[in-house]
């Protein structure tokens, strides 16, 4: 029943690892290779075309060679967003990697520009609160065709209405999280 209009991404693509990480202990390559022919098997069974990696770095090597393997395996893949997991999310800047599959075609893999994330004084320019990353979002140049933005699971928020003040949203006693924050 999925609208033509809509992506579903699969997440991490086999569990919780870091994608320049995976496999150091070991052969990474025939790890890589096996764990990116098992999600590939789950994305083709339902269709699903977008897939979320984390990586401590994700512009690294390290990270880039997993992205291929993953390409690799999967000629359907559309593309892959791409996390780091600190200091933010978002410290890939909305930066985009290509990779090219077995078909020639090139498959974007898009970094975080933006999260909103309630850490309050140890946010970083890219984090923030809801009102605070729409600003940002708001003032970027027409260039800016889109960015990708992650909502910290944990980080809550209060609702302010309609004000754009990029702090207020921080105060004690917010029950918004997830995508209602996203919402906001």
């Amino acid at each position: 029943l999925q609208k033509r209009n809509t992506t579903l991404i699969e997440s991490f693509g086999g569990g919780y690892y870091y994608s320049d990480d995976f496999g150091i202990n070991g052969d990474r390559k025939i790890l890589l290779n096996s764990l990116a022919q098992k999600v590939a098997a789950h994305m083709r069974q339902h269709r699903i075309k977008v897939l979320e990696q984390i990586a401590h770095d994700p512009k690294s090597e390290e990270a880039k060679e997993a992205y291929q393997a993953f390409v690799d395996a999967n000629n359907q893949l559309e593309g892959i967003i791409a996390i780091q997991y600190a200091p933010s999310y978002a410290e890939g800047n909305g930066d985009i990697l290509w990779v090219t599959n077995k078909d020639g075609f090139d498959i974007p893999v898009i970094t975080v520009r933006y999260s909103i994330w309630n850490m309050g004084s140890h946010n970083t320019e890219r984090d923030g609160t809801p009102a605070y990353i729409a600003n940002k979002l708001n003032s970027e140049s027409e260039d800016a065709k889109f960015s990708a933005v992650i909502v910290h699971a944990w980080s809550t928020f209060k609702d302010i209405g309609e004000s754009l003040d990029e702090i207020a949203e921080n105060e004690e006693g917010g029950e918004i999280r997830g995508a209602s924050a996203a919402e906001m």
